[in-house]
């Protein structure tokens, strides 16, 4: 039986519940390390420190033309806390901070909508299996660094939990807070509560209430323009370039099978679900359809530009939040009523939908194949056997193959850390494995086996806690420790323009001045047609002949991310003049035989890294900068 007959004790309740919230914290820091301000994290940064010297940002290509900060209270929330304890650890805190509010949002709609045994099985699914969503796997919730997506979603699953609960004053209020901090993750929420209303025939004016914070979230994001005014075909092809995710029929074809196998699993639920979980997910499943329809129909087929701005599409991420919370809940009861070879072709369906990177091309099979069991049990006695053991055989070998294709090359690798990355792969498929055991082994335990457990978990979890924290060198030096006003010794007015080599966050968080361009400082080029074509016309002239003549691009994105160069000091004076005259400073991890302005060792063994002016490099003849650089270091 799934539930004991017995009622616990008081002192076993708290045993068990202590147990059952360090083995959910043991989890969250191994799947969600902390690896610093990197991603669109280094955006949200920069939003910060321009809401704090606004003056100093003023020139920088992302915030000249208005930013993405234009659309949330982020900045001026978490500005205040970056003033008083610094930007590495105003981060650090909240990184860990939403995502432990995270679990517990996701905690209470679990327990709301299924039984507590089930919600809590659920909680685990979700910190143990694929959370990305979006073209590509672009996104991911619980993701291990700061955004206002990390702080909106759990505020979304809150809001949904009171409405739930009959606690409208809570989900309003957190849903409100939500579109505040993310309209864009907020939306979707807005829209399934609004067809949870619509179909209740109670409570209408609710209705009105969810249409007035829908309207708002859309308001948020009104960019001055037309509703119907369309992407010219330059702009359309800026945006594909370096935001694909934006159009669905860009995406390959492993989206289109995870995108399947949410459905498949939300679209069971419903069958087997009754009373406010059915409702939910009868108004998720309907929510994504509908936005996924709209968003293909609006922005790739008609190229408007406002719906491309809301990116509907990311309604997938309650999908995919709801098709891994029900999942334990939905094995459970496809188990207690179906026979044991449809169970299993369930069980190889959700393996290949949920493995490592996207779903496999063996998912349509699958789930074709476990919806005809019934047909073909009746009509084909040896023949559905043999198709059974086709497809497990078929299911095991892609699954190791894209297990081991995810890990480096055992070639040139220490084996301890192949093995590490492999233990890391399979670690959802042990604790898959290891779960039921685990249940079976703690029901049949004694008082002291229990507390000898709970022990071994407080020291997995102290030792997890204690290497959560993993960023590296650099990024301590760039944002752990307050830089000095005058890190190369340079003084800067707030016009002149840096590129340093490797990131645009230094810039903003050491040097506090506009950034000439970078791949990160493109990522808003959706939100304004200007700063798309001014981001792209620098992007195009960063890139010269180097002294070996090879073509030297500083700035890649798409395809050719990473394969951008290391200039040597022909390429920097290129680079340079390129720039014709509106690039003032290069920073670069190195020394070139060139005459820099300054060099500044960065804090907590984050490196060494020198300026040069641009002006003296184009303005003395190469072989003279050569010769006053002095040797090659």
């Amino acid at each position: 039986m799934l539930f004991k007959t017995r009622v616990p004790c008081r002192n076993d309740l708290l045993l068990k519940g202590f147990c059952s919230i360090l083995l959910v914290i043991w989890l969250l820091l191994l799947r969600s390390p902390y690896l610093g301000i990197w991603h669109d994290s280094v955006l949200y940064a920069g939003q910060v420190l321009a809401d704090i010297a606004p003056q100093a940002f003023g020139h920088d290509v992302f915030f000249q033309y208005g930013s993405q900060a234009a659309f949330t209270l982020f900045p001026e929330l978490v500005a205040p806390l970056v003033k008083v304890g610094g930007l590495g650890p105003a981060f650090f805190l909240l990184t860990l901070v939403g995502l432990l509010a995270f679990c517990v949002g996701s905690w209470w709609l679990a327990v709301r909508l299924l039984p507590a045994t089930l919600a809590f099985y659920g909680l685990i699914a979700l910190l143990l299996l694929p959370s990305a969503y979006g073209a590509d796997g672009i996104f991911q919730y619980l993701e291990p660094f700061l955004t206002g997506r990390l702080l909106a979603e759990p505020l979304v699953l809150v809001a949904l939990a009171g409405f739930f609960s009959k606690r409208f004053i809570v989900a309003g209020a957190a849903l409100i807070s939500a579109c505040a901090l993310h309209p864009l993750q907020a939306l979707p929420a807005v829209a399934v509560l609004m067809v949870v209303v619509a179909g209740s025939n109670r409570r209408r004016w609710l209705a009105g209430l969810l249409t007035g914070v829908g309207l708002l979230c859309v308001v948020a994001l009104r960019p001055g323009i037309e509703l119907l005014q369309a992407m010219d075909p330059i702009w359309k092809a800026q945006i594909a370039e370096r935001s694909p995710f934006i159009f669905i029929s860009g995406a390959d074809a492993g989206y289109g099978y995870y995108l399947m196998c949410d459905f498949f699993v939300v679209g069971l639920g419903v069958r087997y679900a009754s009373g406010d979980l059915r409702r939910c997910l009868l108004a998720v499943l309907f929510t994504a359809a509908f936005l996924l329809f709209v968003s293909l129909l609006l922005v790739d087929l008609m190229s408007l530009v406002w719906p491309a701005r809301l990116q509907l599409w990311r309604a997938q991420w309650l999908l995919h939040w709801m098709a891994v919370v029900i999942l334990p809940w939905l094995a459970w009861s496809i188990w207690s009523s179906v026979a044991w070879p449809r169970f299993l072709l369930f069980a190889v369906t959700i393996f290949l939908g949920f493995l490592p990177g996207l779903g496999h091309p063996l998912l349509p099979g699958g789930m074709l194949l476990y919806i005809a069991w019934p047909w073909l049990e009746r009509h084909l006695d040896l023949g559905r056997w043999i198709l059974l053991v086709i497809v497990l055989a078929a299911a095991l070998l892609v699954g190791m193959e894209r297990i081991l294709a995810l890990l480096p090359s055992p070639a040139g690798v220490p084996l301890l850390f192949w093995l590490s990355r492999l233990a890391d792969s399979l670690l959802p498929v042990f604790a898959v494995l290891l779960l039921p055991v685990g249940i079976w082994m703690w029901r049949r335990l004694g008082r002291p086996s229990k507390l000898l457990m709970l022990a071994l978990l407080m020291l997995a979890t102290g030792s997890a806690a204690a290497g959560w924290d993993r960023r590296t060198g650099a990024q301590l030096g760039f944002t752990g420790v307050i830089a000095p006003s005058l890190p190369f010794g340079v003084k800067m007015s707030p016009e002149e323009q840096v590129f340093w080599v490797g990131g645009v966050l230094p810039v903003w968080s050491v040097l506090r001045r506009p950034s000439y361009i970078s791949s990160a400082q493109m990522a808003g080029v959706v939100f304004s047609r200007e700063a798309s074509m001014e981001a792209f016309r620098r992007k195009d002239l960063l890139h010269a002949i180097d002294g070996k003549g090879r073509d030297c691009s500083l700035v890649t994105i798409g395809d050719r991310a990473g394969e951008n160069c290391m200039p040597d000091a022909q390429a920097l004076r290129g680079l340079c003049e390129q720039a014709g005259g509106e690039l003032s400073y290069v920073v670069v991890p190195y020394a070139l035989p060139l005459k820099s302005v300054g060099v500044w060792q960065a804090p907590q063994g984050g490196g060494r890294y020198t300026m040069y002016s641009c002006v003296e490099i184009t303005e003395v003849p190469m072989q003279g900068a050569l010769q006053r650089g002095g040797s090659f270091q």
